[in-house]
């Protein structure tokens, strides 16, 4: 076991440094340790404008390195101060004692620098228990077996070991990482381990709003990558793309994505509803040409067939494809593509005016500004056309 090899270790080492230490030493040394364990947390956070300085942005490493720099600092201020004082008393019973007073003083302080010792061995194991079980469930929760890294496959196995011999309860007990933090492991996992839900939290409306984003662009248009994702290769793998990175290492967009409702985020996935955001509005919306069409017909119950013919062609020659997408951040985008495959994008701002009644400004296009949603259609006008638009699923 991974677990009890390094407490044995620490032991052995930690007796045999307090006994050729001493006891000041090493009750110095211990004092420094507690007081960066206790710390670490509340001063980690001055650590951040220097994680910004190297362009680390990811909270998940901010999380879990800063409290462990405040600790490493700490110990080594200790470490300082613990060396003067120990000279200092050292010098003191070599030179201004008898030489049977510190011979006896040389007894103890090798014998209580073994005692005292065991406690620091206690507390290291505890701070390497509780930063294993933090950053290996995560690590546990991504293993993607055999093609991990050599890192990442000890990780996983010292977080096994931490639960095989039940100190993951312990080390459980002094975690001081958010609850945020295992929510994001659990989400982030369910997603790479289930790529079939990718399309539906693509639909989820905070996300939605993500990927109208040139950087979130770029990844969806990126085929390889997105194979990457489908064939689950290692997570380390992935985030080592420079397209990845490039969205951890922007501040304002990981701010945007931790903003995310993760219980609502994670029951979306599940459920496919979402309690957070129910406008009608929200959401991609195909148009349904023989919907229109009929919706055409039954305005106009005298039109001919002759009549019906031309507009379903004029329709057809048009629009070969469109899309409605209504953000969160209440803008709202019109896709539409005619039969030689080109694009015209006409972007606004939507507001709710009543129970499936909204308005929209559009910044051109002769778009109607009234729009009629209901749970199963969106319909529009363009060019006083009559456009009828459906959910995608």
């Amino acid at each position: 076991m991974i677990v009890w090899i390094i407490a044995v270790a620490l032991m052995i080492l930690l007796a045999i440094f307090g006994y050729t230490h001493g006891v000041v030493k090493m009750a110095i040394l211990g004092l420094g340790l507690l007081i960066g364990c206790a710390i670490a947390m509340p001063f980690s956070t001055l650590l951040y404008p220097i994680f910004r300085i190297a362009k680390i942005y990811n909270p998940l490493i901010l999380w879990t390195i800063s409290p462990l720099i405040i600790i490493l600092v700490a110990s080594i201020v200790s470490s300082a101060v613990a060396t003067i004082v120990s000279n200092k008393v050292e010098a003191y019973f070599k030179h201004r004692v008898p030489d049977f007073v510190k011979v006896l003083w040389d007894r103890v302080n090798e014998r209580l620098g073994i005692c005292v010792s065991m406690i620091n061995a206690l507390i290291y194991f505890l701070i390497i228990c509780v930063a294993g079980y933090t950053l290996g469930y995560p690590a546990y929760q991504l293993s993607s077996g055999d093609q991990d890294s050599g890192m990442f496959k000890m990780l996983v196995k010292f977080y096994e070991d931490l639960d095989k011999t039940k100190m993951n309860k312990v080390a459980a007990a002094l975690d001081p990482a958010p609850p945020k933090y295992y929510a994001w492991s659990d989400a982030i996992a369910i997603l790479y381990h289930n790529p079939q839900l990718w399309e539906r939290a693509g639909k989820y409306p905070p996300i939605m709003a993500l990927c109208e984003k040139p950087e979130f662009q770029d990844i969806l248009k990126d085929e390889g990558l997105v194979e990457k994702f489908k064939k689950r290769e290692p997570i380390q793998a992935i985030f080592s793309e420079a397209k990845i990175k490039a969205i951890i290492t922007n501040s304002t967009l990981t701010a945007e994505i931790f903003k995310i409702d993760l219980k609502d985020f994670t029951n979306y996935l599940h459920t496919g509803q979402t309690d957070k955001f129910p406008e009608m509005i929200l959401g991609n919306w195909l148009f349904n040409l023989k919907n229109t069409l009929y919706q055409i017909r039954k305005s106009t119950p005298k039109m001919t067939r002759v009549q019906a013919l031309f507009i379903e062609r004029s329709y057809s020659t048009n629009i070969q494809d469109a899309r409605i997408t209504a953000l969160v951040d209440k803008q709202i985008i019109l896709r539409i593509t005619d039969k030689r495959n080109n694009m015209q994008v006409f972007k606004g701002t939507w507001e709710k005016t009543g129970p499936g009644s909204y308005t929209a400004s559009w910044g051109g296009g002769n778009i109607s500004k009234e729009i009629e949603v209901e749970p199963d259609r969106l319909t529009i006008r363009k060019d006083n056309k009559l456009m009828v638009f459906e959910p995608e699923y």
